[in-house]
Formats: structure tokens, C-alpha cells, sequence
């Protein structure tokens, strides 16, 4: 909490253990697993420093889907955001075709991002490892701009900034810009409430492609 009418929320995975599919006193967090008959992982694990969430598709040749999130309790108002970062690596040096990745802010979710109503989110598209940038506010729709930078199996600080303004919501990977020269608006969005969320997908594969997040952090005006 910072006295200048700033609240800053670390969301890390303590207590967790394995992220229920409904919500649970001792969690914030929600999982949506949509796969049939495998049986993907979504529990937490030790790294030998703070514990983090491994989202990972079983090797079952099926589609699969694992969202997590924050069961649409769409807490925190786009209006006073400041910024919001995730911090994650992909879990293999090198991602298969059949798998995808977003993580960001979302208001109601759905099994594919693109029809997320309000979002801003960083996004893996096969197996290129590129790291696309988006944002929809229901009228202006951003869609899977090349960040020119990738995920690959090391941390990356993935952070959206909302201090310009939503007319002006800026990326930044590592704490470099991405894509600084496009101008990202959410501005048609400003009385929308959001929340974080991560979510991993395949088509039919037996992949076992995943990642892991160490944790979530988002920073607000409170008044």
C-alpha cells in the first residue's frame, strides 16, 4: 500500500497447491480446464525460491484448454489502473505449432481470447515463441501486434502500462518497450471492469507444452 492513494497487489501462489475450479477461501485464483480426457497440470510447484503455478497440457491428443482466473469477479476498474505485469517463462526451449498462450486482463472470459469483449494481453501464436500484443475495448480492436521480442524457457517481465491514459496503453517485455511506435486505445473501455488471467491451449496434439508464472502484480489508484 502506498500513502499517495496507490495500492499495489502481489498475487503469487501461497497455499495455493493445485488452483481449484471453483473459488476457495485460501485463493484468489480459478481454473477453467476444458480438456476431456487428459488431465493437464495447474498446480503449484517449488522452484527453490518462491513457489509457482505450472500450467502444462497432458500429452493426450486432444484439444485442451486451461484458463486461469478470477472465476469473472471483474474486480479492478480499467480507469484506475496503473499497471499490471506478469512474470513467467515458458516451461520448453521451443514452443509446438499446436499450442497458443495469452496472459493479461480480460473482463468475462472465453475459451478463445479473440472474442474476449474487453482485454490487453500478451499472446503466443504457435510455434514461433513471438510474443503478440493486443487490445479490444469494444470498438477499437488491436489484434496480434508483433512485439519484436519472443518467451522462451527464461523469466520475463511481461507489463502493461495504463499511466498514459487508457488512449494510450504502452507494453514492455523486460522492461524494454515493445511496439512503442503503435498507439494501443482502450479508451472506449473506461467504465469496464477487468481481471488478470493466463490461460494455455492446444489443438489435437500430444504436446506437453506449458508455462509457469511466478506471479501477477497489478497497481492501481485507489482514489
Amino acid at each position: 500500500m502506498f500513502a499517495s492513494g496507490i495500492s499495489e497487489i502481489i498475487f503469487r501462489f501461497l497455499g495455493c497447491g493445485t488452483v481449484p475450479a471453483s473459488p476457495a477461501a485460501n485463493c484468489p485464483w480459478v481454473i477453467a480446464d476444458t480438456s476431456a480426457a487428459g488431465t493437464p497440470t495447474y498446480a503449484v510447484q517449488s522452484n527453490g525460491e518462491l513457489p509457482e503455478l505450472l500450467l502444462q497440457h497432458s500429452s493426450t491428443n486432444e484439444v485442451q484448454n486451461v484458463c486461469l482466473f478470477q472465476n469473472d469477479l471483474l474486480s479492478f476498474p480499467l480507469a484506475k489502473l496503473l499497471e499490471v505485469e506478469w512474470f513467467v517463462k515458458a516451461n520448453q526451449a521451443t514452443q509446438n505449432a499446436a499450442t497458443s498462450f495469452a496472459c493479461g486482463l480480460a473482463s468475462a472470459r472465453n475459451d478463445d481470447p479473440d472474442a474476449i469483449a474487453t482485454n490487453a494481453m500478451f499472446r503466443v501464436l504457435g510455434a514461433s515463441q513471438t510474443l503478440y500484443l493486443e487490445t479490444d475495448d469494444g470498438v477499437t480492436d488491436n489484434d496480434d501486434k508483433n512485439s519484436g521480442h519472443i518467451l522462451t524457457n527464461a523469466y520475463k517481465s511481461l507489463l502493461m502500462s495504463f499511466a498514459r491514459g487508457l488512449g494510450d496503453v504502452r507494453f514492455f517485455v523486460n522492461g524494454q518497450p515493445a511496439l512503442p511506435t503503435f498507439t494501443f486505445s482502450m479508451a472506449a473501455a473506461a467504465a469496464q471492469n477487468v481481471q488478470p488471467f493466463a490461460q494455455i491451449q492446444k489443438t489435437a496434439s500430444t504436446n506437453t507444452d506449458g508455462v509457469r508464472i511466478q506471479y501477477c502484480r497489478v497497481k492501481l489508484r485507489t482514489r
